[in-house]
């Protein structure tokens, strides 16, 4: 499991996986997941941990849009996995701030709740917003997985 600090400058929960006591210049990956679902963003965050346990990577959990764009803003992104049903800051998605504000960092779309399904037309929004991966459900958190792994392996 990866340790839990709080970074009282910006508010974010941030869950390192190893690296503790490395400065940040060593880190090889942030990851940013914005959802609703606390519970799958802690799923998808202790999965990378055992996926991913050669690399340093540093995983930051957003709730709001008002906590993404602090995290964006105050520390360097790499991959952001977002749920594109977060509730949206002034009529913009989430997705099209985050590549607006960081427009190397990959996107993936992740639909979080079997309860709220993709609704048509939301796989070519969330394209056109700058994702660069969608997923349907969160039945596809292996793939999602894979996505961040292959990242970090070619440090795209």
């Amino acid at each position: 499991m990866g340790a839990f600090v709080h970074n009282a400058e910006i508010g974010l929960r941030r869950e390192t996986h190893g690296f503790i006591g490395a400065e940040a210049k060593d880190l090889e990956m942030r990851i940013l997941i914005l959802d609703r679902n606390k519970d799958y963003g802690a799923l998808l965050g202790d999965l990378l941990e055992m996926s991913c346990e050669s690399s340093s990577l540093e995983i930051l959990h957003a709730h709001s849009m008002e906590e993404v764009i602090l995290s964006i803003n105050a520390l360097n992104i790499n991959f952001a996995v977002i749920e594109p049903e977060v509730p949206q800051g002034e009529g913009m998605s989430p997705i099209k701030i985050v590549k607006d504000h960081k427009p190397n960092v990959h996107v993936a779309a992740v639909h979080m709740s079997e309860r709220n399904p993709c609704l048509p037309g939301c796989r070519a929004r969330c394209l056109v917003d700058g994702a660069t991966w969608h997923f349907e459900s969160p039945r596809e958190v292996n793939e999602v997985i894979q996505v961040i792994k292959f990242c970090i392996h070619f440090d795209v």
